[in-house]
């Protein structure tokens, strides 16, 4: 039985339901509501849903659960899990389910199981004397609903079912076109015979139990459809995380290309040094100095914020962390030493460039 989410709002109680079995004591009545505070509901409630010619604005009729009912209005829950029962039997099994969950006296249980075995006759005798006999033909979603309907509804939907059995007779026992006899044959064919009339009902069964079996096939065909949705939508999760690890990869190896294109340039530098050329000696461009410098400023904002999200640091971590920084500060320094100031520089050609001096050493 599926189990749906209703809100208590659309869900009415019905006092005779209500007052089947004695209400909890203040402890059990205390110790489930702990439990729906600490858990929610586990147990779902059952519910009838009203016909169509009574139903309001609460269109659900509590059948069981209502101390849970009762318990989730006063936590202020918006909704509980429900099932909705859809035959006669369910509804009963619902109504008297307590008489297996309470702790009830023996006599106390032996009256609600004589009160059941009463409602079971009271349900009977809310139908009509003409649906009685033909009561047991019917599926039970209809049986269920005929119960709840008044008789005026009752009739409307036997002189309906007993049409179309006149109309499934007509087509499938046509009277003969060429018979001398059929004048003097009496008119049957709004009073079909018992044995007519039980065979036209084994054919509407019949044909209910093929309509069930095409309905139990488009459930099958429905669920193999949502199966594969949702394998599809598993795969289309697994490709995107894929694409996301890929793009990370591919970022990376970006950083990486630049970071070695800068060691291959600054390698170049120090061979240029080596050699012993000229103190004078210029670099085509400060691009690599600046795109390096540039990408240090976007490093260390990185880092700034992700030293914003760290709680707590040990003291080895904080030891090592410090140390780098101070490591990076020095560097930094010698590099602002190593390059002269704007107004000491001569003026250059439009392509900016880079004196490279000899005392620079290798490690900075």
């Amino acid at each position: 039985m599926q189990i749906i989410m209703i809100p208590i709002s659309q869900i009415r109680v019905h006092e005779e339901y209500a007052t089947l079995f004695p209400p909890l004591t203040p402890t059990e009545r205390e110790s489930l509501k702990v439990s729906i505070q600490e858990a929610g509901i586990h147990d779902p409630l059952r519910v009838e849903r009203q016909p169509t010619d009574i139903a309001s604005a609460q269109p659900y009729v509590v059948l069981a659960g209502h101390h849970r009912l009762s318990i989730a209005q006063e936590l202020n829950i918006p909704e509980v899990p429900c099932i909705v029962v859809t035959t006669l039997e369910l509804k009963v099994a619902a109504l008297f389910d307590n008489i297996h969950r309470r702790q009830l006296s023996d006599t106390l249980r032996q009256q609600m199981q004589d009160e059941e075995k009463r409602y079971r006759t009271k349900l009977r005798e809310r139908l009509i004397p003409e649906l009685l006999d033909v009561l047991p033909m019917l599926p039970p979603e209809v049986q269920l609903q005929l119960t709840q309907s008044n008789h005026d509804t009752q009739r409307d939907f036997l002189s309906k079912w007993m049409a179309q059995i006149q109309q499934v007779s007509i087509q499938r026992f046509p009277e003969p076109q060429n018979n001398k006899f059929a004048a003097e044959e009496p008119d049957t064919s709004e009073t079909p015979t018992p044995k007519g009339h039980k065979q036209l009902i084994r054919q509407i069964n019949q044909l209910t139990k093929d309509f069930e079996r095409q309905v139990a096939q488009q459930k099958k065909e429905l669920e193999e459809v949502r199966q594969h949705n949702v394998s599809l939508s598993r795969q289309l999760r697994a490709q995107t995380d894929e694409k996301e690890k890929l793009h990370e990869e591919l970022q990376s190896l970006q950083r990486q290309l630049t970071s070695d294109d800068l060691d291959h340039k600054a390698e170049r530098i120090l061979k240029l040094q080596r050699k012993g050329r000229s103190q004078s000696l210029t670099i085509d461009e400060a691009g690599p100095l600046i795109s390096g410098l540039l990408h240090t400023r976007k490093t260390i904002q990185l880092l700034q914020a992700f030293a914003q999200r760290i709680a707590t640091l040990t003291t080895p971590d904080q030891t090592t962390i410090l140390e780098h920084i101070k490591f990076t500060s020095q560097a930094l320094g010698e590099l602002e030493q190593v390059l002269p100031s704007p107004t000491a520089s001569p003026l250059h050609t439009p392509r900016q460039t880079l004196s490279v001096h000899k005392g620079l050493s290798a490690d900075t």
